[in-house]
């Protein structure tokens, strides 16, 4: 199996990991995100045949405890 033919679906979970306080250096985090994005893009353009579907996700964690909460985005309180 060919890995770039032979693909049904293609999930991006690369980027540089948030390590500290976003500044104007940091610059590297969108480049990250957008390079793999393009790169992948490119060779699914080459495939005969295109995946069904391609995800991409970043920033993706969990952030404290809430135990037996639910917490939605819409929650505006510490968790």
């Amino acid at each position: 199996m060919d890995a770039e033919t032979d693909v049904d679906y293609v999930v991006n979970l690369a980027g540089a990991g948030i390590d500290k306080r976003w500044t104007g250096a940091k610059k590297e985090l969108i480049e990250s995100r957008v390079k793999s994005a393009a790169t992948l893009y490119q060779a699914m353009e080459r495939m005969a045949m295109r995946p069904k579907a391609y995800l991409s996700a970043a920033a993706v964690g969990i952030y404290g405890n809430s135990g037996e909460t639910w917490i939605r985005e819409r929650d505006h309180r510490a968790i």
